[in-house]
């Protein structure tokens, strides 16, 4: 019996990658926060990357759980 058109993914780890847009704002305010370093995290993965000058970044590949961020601003955001 194949199942190669089983109901079940071939490869369930690569169609649950996402790309995501992180936007990173300030609490009160929502203005973007620019070129900030900052990290991704959750129980199986850390990623980093860097906001543009409107405080945005696409991550591909990530997995569909949920992420915490931490920002880590050179000076006082």
């Amino acid at each position: 019996m194949s199942d190669e058109n089983s109901v079940y993914c071939h490869d369930c780890q690569a169609i649950l990658k996402n790309d995501l847009y992180i936007e990173l704002v300030r609490d009160y305010t929502n203005e973007p926060i620019p070129n900030v370093p900052y990290t991704l995290t959750n129980n199986k993965m850390v990623h980093s990357g860097t906001s543009d000058s409107d405080g945005i970044n696409l991550e591909k590949g990530l997995t569909s759980t949920p992420f915490t961020v931490k920002i880590h601003p050179s000076q006082s955001v």
